[in-house]
């Protein structure tokens, strides 16, 4: 059956939204392969996987409950990676992934994905680009206790949530979610739905 795949596509030029409507593109690959030009080195891919686990993650969100996941865009010559941090039966050892963003924000395994992109001046791009590699060299592992005072073991968004602090020196630069026990946490829509970060494209699986 022919997967049918509508993609909402916000280019801000100049506070100036533009929008694209691009349907029935065969696969995950080709539509990432197609928006390389559009995204920028440290930008944050999203996604919503198909298994329960994603479901319950994106549950977790307090306003935007659409993305469960997501990873950092790293640009190369052979294309964009995306170094992430996940647990469970895709990554036993829970050590930082690196992979191709082809595979990341495949239609086999997940309903939707998004970019979003920081307006970050060049020097605060680089040092948040450069802490996540510490932090794939430093072999940070997932944290399934979802601890934000643990430094040796974080999960996505968190790993997202102190890359951000470090590069800005901003203790509040990404924003919290408390949880009913009073446990704060970092949910993956604090990650973009705020004064920093916008979704400038959106990919759906139907």
């Amino acid at each position: 059956m022919r997967t049918s795949i509508f993609i909402l596509c916000c280019i801000l030029i100049a506070c100036q939204h533009e929008s694209a409507t691009i349907q029935n593109k065969p696969s995950g690959a080709t539509i990432a392969d197609s928006l390389v030009s559009k995204i920028t080195q440290g930008d944050l891919v999203l996604r919503a996987g198909k298994d329960e686990m994603s479901q319950l993650f994106c549950r977790l969100n307090a306003r935007n409950k659409n993305y469960s996941h997501c990873g950092v865009v790293f640009k190369t010559d052979s294309g964009c990676y995306v170094y992430h941090i996940i647990g469970g039966v895709d990554n036993f050892e829970g050590k930082i992934v690196y992979e191709p963003m082809a595979h990341f924000v495949s239609n086999a395994k997940n309903t939707r994905w998004a970019i979003v992109h920081y307006d970050l001046d060049s020097l605060i791009r680089a040092a948040f680009c450069k802490r996540i590699l510490q932090y794939a060299q430093q072999h940070i592992t997932f944290d399934s206790q979802f601890d934000l005072a643990t430094e040796h073991q974080m999960y996505c968004s968190e790993m997202v949530s102190k890359a951000f602090v470090f590069a800005t020196h901003d203790t509040d630069y990404i924003s919290k979610t408390i949880a009913h026990s009073g446990k704060p946490y970092i949910a993956i829509d604090n990650l973009f739905d705020n004064n920093h970060g916008r979704i400038i494209c959106e990919v759906i699986y139907n």
